[in-house]
């Protein structure tokens, strides 16, 4: 079947098929991705943070947000991603958050080049590299990363494939070196990765100089990240989202490891749980299972086992999330250390069955919205699209989750209805009220409702803007006239939903 196929195509050229997966996976999901900004269907968390964090870059050359928590901070305080200013100067040619959906979608597509140069080096069979780059367009691990706004950890992708590449040909040390430096800055869990990419190095390639160094590497940018950065910015890495595995349920790594190493029992039942035998049983699927096959591909699901599985926090394990984009590049690399076990006439096949997995698994388990869906909520959208405008950009505003991604350039946000932290009131109030519960994210119905209320009982707050079931505008000090008619709606609306 599969000398079928290649004989059938046989005037095409190996690389022709990864450049037209790569088009199209870039038309596919930039169209996507846009539209679903366009629609009002990105939110605060996470691309309305970054939004606010690239305006700060190219203002003033710093990470600052308020939205993030709803009072001033350096994002360092959160997350240190040093690699995000790679991308400032393009926001800062085109200022809005459909560059930065769209840069993920290239960056993410982009990292089917590295994988096909690394598959066609390692099994010296340029078919079964295309069918391997095709397959990592079609993972889920990078769709969820994708679908859902937009993430720093999409910046780890190319720069880890490509220094895969060039820890097999092993023909350029200096650009390994800058990659995985590039790789580690992007986000403070990276080290993890790298580290046990050191350890395949040292323990099955032999490479042992290069082996020590780089897990060394990894271990000292650990070290400053935790000890030097995060305390500098008042923040800290966060080891509560691994509570299930601390005694108490507190601590920092050193605790963690210990917990681990004093009672392993624990570790192996939080890894038996079943949302996370589902997701690591379906995870290990799309790739056929075949990075249990060898030793590196054992080494490779380590770093897949602590950043993903063993977390205490849901959404590391979920498939539709963007946190296992560095686990499929690991999983893939572990693929192709079991695949060139085999024999060199069954590549071309088991290429053929990871792709098979990846587009029969993958997209099912995304659970794809349809492209018509987000068209006719773009057209529903424009009345929202045009109250925000009605708000000046100095203003400070009060925003709801869905909106929130649409307040670039807005130095004062904070997310509705949250407490403000470091405020007492903003000048605006900019409400959702679409029937859905991303819109109230993160309060529930009644608590999201129960706010509304107190502001159209507040005198200080006047309806600037309504429009029933789709927004509702504040203005402090504006007169408060129509609040009594928008109060009756509203209990009337919550009481329908």
């Amino acid at each position: 079947m599969v000398r079928l196929v290649t004989n059938f195509i046989g005037g095409v050229r190996p690389w022709w098929l990864v450049a037209a997966g790569f088009a199209g996976y870039v038309l596919l999901f930039g169209s996507y991705t846009s539209m679903t900004y366009l629609a009002f269907h990105t939110n605060t968390f996470d691309l309305g943070i970054f939004t606010q964090i690239f305006d700060s870059m190219t203002q003033h050359g710093t990470q600052n947000t308020t939205i993030e928590r709803n009072r001033a901070l350096p994002h360092f305080a959160i997350h240190i991603s040093p690699a995000l200013y790679l991308l400032a100067p393009l926001y800062w040619l085109f200022p809005t958050p459909l560059t930065l959906l769209l840069s993920q979608t290239v960056l993410l597509a982009s990292g089917a080049f590295p994988l096909y140069r690394l598959a066609s080096t390692m099994l010296n069979d340029e078919w079964a590299g295309s069918f391997f780059a095709l397959a990592y367009l079609f993972s889920f691990g990078i769709h969820g990363a994708n679908l859902y706004d937009f993430h720093e950890i999409s910046l780890a992708a190319p720069f880890l494939l490509w220094a895969f590449y060039y820890i097999e040909s092993n023909n350029n040390k200096r650009l390994l070196t800058l990659l995985l430096l590039a790789s580690l800055m992007v986000k403070e869990e990276i080290p993890v990765a790298v580290f046990f990419v050191g350890v395949y190095i040292l323990a099955v390639k032999k490479r042992h100089a290069q082996g020590a160094l780089v897990a060394g590497l990894s271990l000292l940018y650990y070290w400053f990240v935790s000890a030097v950065a995060f305390p500098y910015f008042g923040g800290s890495p966060m080891y509560d989202r691994y509570a299930n595995l601390l005694p108490n349920g507190g601590g920092g790594g050193v605790e963690l490891i210990q917990a681990v190493l004093h009672n392993p029992s624990a570790l192996w039942c939080d890894l038996l749980s079943n949302s996370k035998l589902v997701f690591l049983t379906g995870f290990l699927l799309c790739f056929a299972f075949l990075p249990l096959f060898s030793i590196g591909g054992l080494i490779l699901l380590v770093p897949v086992l602590i950043l993903n599985v063993l977390s205490s926090y849901a959404y590391q394990y979920m498939f539709a999330m963007h946190y296992a984009v560095v686990s499929t590049c690991l999983l893939f690399y572990g693929v192709l250390l079991s695949v060139r076990k085999f024999h060199h006439k069954f590549y071309r096949v088991l290429s053929c069955l990871v792709l098979a997995t990846s587009v029969f698994i993958g997209p099912q388990l995304m659970g794809h919205e349809k492209f018509f869906l987000m068209a006719r909520e773009m057209n529903n959208s424009r009345p929202i699209d045009e109250a925000l405008r009605m708000i000046p950009e100095a203003d400070s505003v009060w925003i709801s989750n869905r909106l929130g991604s649409h307040s670039s350039g807005r130095n004062s946000a904070y997310l509705f209805p949250e407490p403000l932290g470091d405020i007492d009131h903003t000048t605006w109030v900019a409400v959702d009220l679409r029937d859905e519960d991303k819109s109230r994210w993160p309060a529930a119905k009644e608590d999201y409702y129960k706010q509304i209320r107190l502001l159209l009982n507040d005198n200080q707050y006047g309806v600037y803007a309504y429009l029933p079931g789709v927004y509702l505008l504040f203005r402090r000090d504006y007169p408060a006239e129509a609040n009594p008619t928008v109060l009756t709606d509203i209990t009337r609306l919550e009481r329908r939903e």
